[in-house]
Formats: C-alpha cells, sequence, structure tokens
C-alpha cells in the first residue's frame, strides 16, 4: 500500500553528532548575520526512526535535499502533533491515503523561507516532493493506516450530529516548532483543507459544509487574500501551497496546506461545559500561545499574561483591518485563532475603501461596528474559560481587559493612520498623545461617514464611504502647500462617490487643522518633509478595485474577472507551471497591499518584522528575534 514517502538524499553531507542549525534568512537593513543554535536532542536517533517508519509503509522518494534539510519536512507531514498529548478527546483520528494524480498548483516560497525551509530548486523535483507529502484525502474505506487528526471544536448552537463539531474537511498532518534567541517557542500547525470529509462535517448544513471538497475558486481566493496579509503584515495564516485533482467524472477539486497558529476560540467553546477536559486544554494553549517550554507550570501570572497578550494581539489585528479596510465577513467562534489572529480567508476581503453600511453575516453585523465585533472574542474568551471553571485572575476581569482592547485599538489605529501620512515611528513619538487623538478623531469622523446617496456595493444598495481615506492620508502631503489644497487632498474619483454635504465640508477642515497642528510640532517652520510624502506614496501606492454590484468572486466583480478568473481557468484546463500561478497570485495579492506599513513582532505565520515578507520593496524598521528551527 502506497501510503507516504520515505527519503533517500542524492547527495550526501556531513552530519556532525550534535546538530547545529542555521538561520540563513537576512535582513539587509539590519545587517542580520546568521546564527547558530545547537538543539540538544538525538538528531541521528529520531531522524532514523522517521526515516524507517516511512521506509516500512512506502516507496522510496529520491531528493536533492539533505536529511537535516528534508527532516523539517517529514516532521510537517509526519501526523505527529502535541496536541495528541493531551489524549484523544480533543480530536478524532482520520485514516488518509494519497491521492493519485494530484498536482502542485502554486507554491508560497516565502512562507517557506520564513520557517528556515530548504526547498529542491528544480520545479519538477518540488512538486514530486511536494505532493508525495501531503497531497492526501480522507480514505472512504478507513483501511489506511497513515493517520491524520481533525480537532474538536464547536462553531454552531449545538454539538450533536451534524452540527459544526470540528474540522470538517481539514486534517492536520503536522507541526513545526521554532525558537528565537530569547528561547520564546513558536508552534506552527499545518492543516490540509479539502480532500474529503470528517465524521466532524456539519452535514445539517449547505454542501459547502458538508461534502469535505475544496473547490478551485476557494483555492485561488484563499491563495490570493493569504498573499495580501502577508503584506499588510496581518497575523494571519498562510497558504504554503495547494494542490488540483480530478476524480472519475467529478469537477476538478482542490487541496491547500495552510500553516500558522491555529489553534480557535471554537475549541474552548466545544470543551467549555465539560471542566475536566477545559483545564488541560487551557493550559495546553496558554503555554503554547505564550511560547513557554513543554511541561511548563501554568499560574495565575501566566493566565494574566495570556489574556494581556490575547487582548493586545486582538486589537492590533482590528486596528489593521479598520485603518486598512479589511473585513472578515464570518467572525465566528471558529474563524478567531487563540492568539486573536485571523484564519479562513475565503470571506475575508480587502475593501477599496471603508464603507461603514456595508453588512456581513446575514446582514448581523456591520463594518462601522467590525472593532466592537474583534472586542466580543474577549467576552467570548472569558465566558467560555469561566463556563470550564478554569481559574481568572482578578486582574483579568472583563472591564479590565475590555477597556484594555479599547486603549490598544485606539492608539494603534492612531500610529497606523498617522505612518499612513508618510510619518515615522520616530515622528509619532515625538506628536503629543493629545494631538494624536485629535488626529484619531478626526480620521475615524471621516471614515465613518457615509454619502448623500446609495449606490450598489457588491450585492447592497447602500450609502457608500463619503470619503477615500487611504487616498486622502496619501495625497495630504503631496498637495498640502497647495491653493487648493482641500479639493486636491480630497478629490474623490471613485464611480460610488456621492455629493458632499456642509456636514463633509466641516470635517475637511477639521481634518486640515489638526494635520497643520501636527506639521508645526515636527518643524515651526511649517516645512513638509520630502521623505514623508515619499513615505505616503509607497504606503498608499496601489489603488484597489472597486467592488462589483454582486457577491464577491463572482463574474461581475472586477477583482475577479482581473485576477482570479484566469488563475482558475489554467487550472481547469490543466495547462499551467507551478511559476506562473505563482506569480499570478503574487501580482493579485500585491494589488491589495500596502507596503512599509508598521512593524509587528511576530504573527502566527512567523512574519518577523526586519525580513522581507511580500516583496522586494517592503521595508520594516525594527529588527526581529530570529527564529531557528528545531528539528523532529
Amino acid at each position: 500500500m502506497d501510503n507516504g514517502p520515505s527519503y533517500v538524499p542524492v547527495r550526501t553531507a556531513k552530519i556532525l553528532p550534535k546538530a547545529e542549525e542555521a538561520v540563513f534568512l537576512h535582513d539587509k537593513d539590519c545587517r542580520v548575520s546568521a546564527i547558530l543554535r545547537k538543539v540538544d536532542v538525538n538528531f541521528f536517533a529520531i531522524l532514523f526512526g522517521l526515516l524507517l517508519q516511512s521506509v516500512l509503509t512506502s516507496p522510496v522518494l529520491a531528493s536533492s535535499l539533505t536529511p537535516a534539510e528534508m527532516a523539517p519536512w517529514l516532521k510537517m507531514a509526519s501526523g505527529d502533533h502535541s496536541l495528541r498529548t493531551l489524549g484523544p478527546a480533543y480530536f478524532v483520528d482520520v485514516p488518509v491515503r494519497r491521492i493519485p494524480g494530484a498536482r502542485l498548483a502554486f507554491f508560497n516560497h516565502e512562507a517557506a523561507r520564513r520557517l528556515g525551509l530548504v526547498v529542491p530548486e528544480d520545479p519538477d523535483e518540488l512538486e514530486s516532493l511536494m505532493v508525495s507529502l501531503f497531497a492526501f484525502e480522507v480514505d472512504p474505506t478507513g483501511n489506511s493506516p497513515v493517520k491524520q487528526m481533525a480537532v474538536r471544536y464547536q462553531d454552531s448552537k449545538g454539538k450533536g450530529p451534524g452540527d459544526a463539531r470540528g474540522d470538517g474537511r481539514a486534517t492536520w498532518p503536522g507541526e513545526l516548532k521554532l525558537v528565537g534567541k530569547t528561547g520564546k517557542t513558536i508552534s506552527i500547525d499545518v492543516v490540509r483543507k479539502g480532500g474529503g470529509a470528517t465524521e466532524l462535517a456539519w452535514t445539517s448544513h449547505d454542501a459547502a459544509h458538508s461534502d469535505g471538497v475544496l473547490k478551485i475558486r476557494e483555492l485561488v481566493r484563499s491563495a490570493i487574500t493569504s498573499k495580501a496579509n502577508e503584506g499588510n503584515i496581518l497575523d494571519s495564516t498562510d497558504d504554503l501551497m495547494g494542490f488540483t485533482f480530478r476524480k472519475e467524472d467529478r469537477p476538478l477539486e482542490a487541496l491547500s496546506i495552510r500553516i500558522g497558529n491555529q489553534t480557535r476560540i471554537a475549541q474552548l467553546r466545544y470543551f467549555a461545559d465539560d471542566p475536566k477536559l477545559f483545564q488541560p486544554l487551557m493550559d495546553y494553549v496558554i503555554a503554547r500561545d505564550l511560547g513557554l517550554p513543554a511541561g511548563a507550570v501554568i499560574r495565575p501570572a501566566e493566565v494574566q499574561t495570556y489574556l494581556e497578550f490575547f487582548v493586545d494581539n486582538l486589537a492590533e489585528e482590528a486596528a489593521r483591518y479598520t485603518s486598512g479596510s479589511a473585513v472578515h465577513g464570518s467572525p465566528t467562534a471558529g474563524n478567531r485563532t487563540t492568539k486573536g489572529g485571523t484564519i479562513d480567508l475565503m470571506e475575508f476581503w480587502w475593501m477599496d475603501a471603508f464603507h461603514a453600511n456595508f453588512s456581513y453575516l446575514f446582514n448581523q453585523r456591520s463594518v462601522r461596528g467590525q472593532a466592537d465585533t474583534m472586542r466580543d472574542y474577549v467576552v467570548l474568551l472569558l465566558r467560555y474559560m469561566g463556563s470550564g471553571g478554569y481559574p481568572i485572575p482578578s486582574s483579568g476581569r472583563e472591564i479590565y481587559l475590555t477597556n484594555r482592547f479599547e486603549g490598544v485599538y485606539t492608539q494603534f489605529l492612531a500610529e497606523l493612520d498617522l505612518n499612513r501620512l508618510g510619518l515615522s515611528s520616530d515622528d509619532i513619538r515625538r506628536i503629543p498623545q493629545r494631538l494624536q487623538n485629535q488626529f484619531r478623531f478626526s480620521v475615524t469622523a471621516l471614515r465613518q461617514c457615509t454619502g448623500t446617496e446609495k449606490r450598489r456595493i457588491f450585492w447592497q444598495d447602500i450609502e457608500p464611504a463619503a470619503f477615500d481615506v487611504r487616498n486622502i492620508l496619501k495625497s495630504t502631503f503631496r498637495f498640502y502647500s497647495d491653493s487648493d489644497r482641500s479639493s486636491r487632498i480630497f478629490s474623490n474619483q471613485r464611480t460610488w462617490a456621492t455629493p458632499l454635504s456642509a456636514t463633509h465640508q466641516m470635517l475637511e477642515q477639521e481634518y486640515l487643522s489638526i494635520v497643520d497642528a501636527i506639521v508645526k510640532t515636527l518643524d515651526p517652520a511649517k516645512k513638509i518633509q520630502q521623505r514623508w510624502i515619499e513615505k505616503a506614496s509607497a504606503i498608499g501606492g496601489y489603488s484597489r478595485l472597486e467592488p462589483g454590484t454582486d457577491f464577491p468572486a463572482t463574474e461581475s466583480d472586477p477583482f475577479f474577472q482581473k485576477y482570479e478568473q484566469a488563475i482558475i481557468e489554467k487550472l481547469q484546463n490543466g495547462v499551467f507551471s507551478v511559476r506562473e500561478i505563482n506569480d499570478a497570485i503574487r501580482v493579485a495579492g500585491e494589488s491589495l497591499v500596502d507596503p512599509e506599513l508598521l512593524a509587528r513582532r511576530e504573527t502566527s505565520s512567523v512574519i518577523m518584522p526586519g525580513f522581507p515578507t511580500f516583496s522586494s520593496s517592503q521595508k520594516f524598521e525594527a529588527c526581529p528575534d530570529l527564529l531557528v528551527p528545531i528539528r523532529p
């Protein structure tokens, strides 16, 4: 039975008794040299065990990678995961089998590089290796000895038969751990999406949630959004690779391999009614998300640190959504990680402006209230911890944490928008807090203001945004000294633009007066720096396409027509190379990116400030805590 790859290196390499590992990522701006870290494990013994198990179950796969380079790939596809140490109550084992004829559709080289993974240079070898490691589907016979876990979580009202009880079309091939210079460990989950329904599938819902199929359109949309999220520095999962395959007379299907921290709030929800099961899971989540060593004792101090970490990361994510006009269209407990990060990207959109009245999730949520929706995850987390009987420190109560969310969100939103104006971190620090707050109030008023007439935005007839705020921030210093600066800065060339009222004009003048005060603070002579203009132009350089008049990712959507449709057609026809699909996804993703945004120290998919993470033009202002892969 063909169950998985074994490995024989084509070339040999000297391996030391104690493996020494190097981070080969390098950022020219930060002048970071490679760092060596000794790993105190018996590398030979563990690697030999992995290879022996593989040899016993499958044909030999030749590769140009050395054993040391191959080891993390084998770990990522081994079926092993730290969640298994908690016991079988938290997951189900799913037999999986190789998919005949699967093809590699795309491969995210930037994400692999950030993880320190070595990739074969030959494209045929790359495809052969990735197909052998990851192109598996649910075995309906249940006979395959290869098992991958599907995690239990609750994303519907109940958790009985037919409800959303966990991974319905996903399994977890493995896990990768990385450790920084400070000793903090970051856990990277490897999750396969598509390839058949598991016993946890939401069978009482629509076919998309019950048949286990990942459609080609979903594959492409998620891959593009993943690239956009990388560039906009969200705490988002990454789509590492995708596959296509065809079975019998069925339409072409897809698989995606998603990486990043993927434990979800919904996992806590599932076990909140059983303290005996909830408390070990909560301990596991806290230790893992804080990067504590294995076996760490969770005390009230660690619980408090975790809660504040979750709130701060969630608040920054919400601020980046608002400043960048991003919308997560399915804000459920299953679509938010236990770090506060973003997961499940099919219903995630980068809009051309902040259309406050646009509604989503069956009209239950709106863009105007998205930050409040994000804050509600804090309440959910505390509710599940309380129901699960988990001790919460007195300093970790709801009022403190929700107030903390508001403080972090508003402060970081101000800094993001000042950054979009063209100011550096040093410039922002020189601006008094009171003036930063005034600037935020003014930009928020512009952002929340709606037009005077209705327009068609996707499938809704709503009053669109009154102002194109991303363009305003980009244009402010460029036209600041012009005699007609107001008309030029606030020019709105969008087809959805509506006539402005007297109230709108008052908001314009208020904004300009606050900018005047900022300029005077930074330079009493009120001289505009050329670097401000250049930075603002770089961040807001891309003018995103306007939304269509129907649901996103349908044929009437301009973004679909310009970017997605051609990729889908190539995959459907089967006449493509991985390189050309990679390039098409990159171009589409870059069209949604605002480069040179404020840095972020870490994310669930290890997008580290200090490294170019999207394109050669991407720059950051801080160096990272370099990461070194922990070999299996």
